[in-house]
């Protein structure tokens, strides 16, 4: 594979940090898939690009001559990639976050796109998907990150996270003590599914219900009266199938094998969208790590 401008980006950003970990923060990936990255542009070049130090890592004598370059070569990409575009966005943002796992994430994601257009004043909220999508729709919001949404008509979706799905159970279910599951463990158990008054349109319960399917296993499943998967594993025979979503201290993780990841995806109106709402659904795409690798689970 080439050299793309993306190992460019992330060899200027770990050498103005010093610090991979740190860089990999700024550039909203790992630090493996960051290393990979640098990696891969030291093997295209053949040289060695920084040297490790107590505190960080030291750009080499090559690494030097190389930073220059590379910072011309972002900055001519950025001034080609102008043409053609729209002007500066501007204006109040209203971004949907879910309820799901990462806030963090997707809360620092929207500081760093305000720091880059600071003529944007950001506003962030948070519900479940569906209900961050119908808000979306009906122009509430601006722009949305969303788990594993029923995609609507109208709407424009990339993804920007691939996170790997677990099994959930609560510490005195008779599973618990599994070291990992296989869907196959799984047959004629109870599968608690997200509840509420969206349970029956919720993508993510869509997603689990075609894991199943699609392997010719058949859980029981049962929705829970609390919306909020994080909150309904209460009892000691509940199990659920999800991406890490803050569960509390008596539910324990399982992973589940073959792996199978869910997506998160950032979604805008596809006609009236504003030039804040493109432009930070183009910004949450560009900072994707890129897809974890495992088996992927029904789209």
């Amino acid at each position: 594979m080439a050299v793309e401008l993306r190992h460019l980006r992330a060899f200027v950003v770990v050498a103005e940090e010093g610090n991979v970990g740190r860089a990999a923060r700024r550039l909203f990936i790992t630090q493996p898939a960051l290393s990979r990255q640098l990696k891969h542009l030291e093997d295209e070049l053949g040289v060695a690009l920084f040297v490790r130090v107590p505190r960080g890592v030291e750009l080499t004598s090559p690494g030097r001559e190389l930073l220059h370059k590379a910072r011309a070569a972002l900055e001519a990409a950025e001034q080609a990639l102008t043409i053609g575009r729209p002007a500066e966005p501007a204006g109040r943002l209203i971004v949907g976050v879910t309820l799901a796992a990462h806030r963090e994430h997707w809360f620092g994601l929207a500081e760093a796109f305000a720091r880059q257009h600071e003529h944007v004043d950001v506003e962030l909220r948070t519900a479940l998907s569906e209900v961050l999508q119908r808000q979306l729709v009906a122009g509430e919001l601006d722009v949305a990150i969303l788990l594993e949404p029923t995609r609507l008509p109208g709407l424009v979706y990339e993804l920007v996270r691939e996170e790997a799905v677990s099994v959930w159970a609560h510490r005195d279910h008779r599973l618990a003590g599994r070291d990992e599951l296989t869907i196959a463990d799984l047959d004629g158990v109870t599968v608690t599914l997200v509840g509420g008054a969206g349970g029956a349109t919720s993508g993510f319960n869509a997603w689990v219900r075609e894991l199943f399917a699609v392997t010719g296993v058949h859980p029981h499943f049962v929705e829970s009266h609390d919306p909020l998967p994080f909150t309904a594993l209460r009892t000691p025979g509940s199990l659920a199938l999800s991406v890490p979503v803050d569960f509390p201290e008596h539910v324990v993780q399982l992973p589940l094998r073959p792996r199978r990841t869910m997506h998160y995806l950032v979604a805008h109106r596809a006609e009236d969208a504003s030039a804040a709402g493109r432009a930070f659904a183009a910004f949450a795409a560009r900072h994707h790590g890129g897809p974890e690798t495992g088996d992927a689970g029904p789209a």
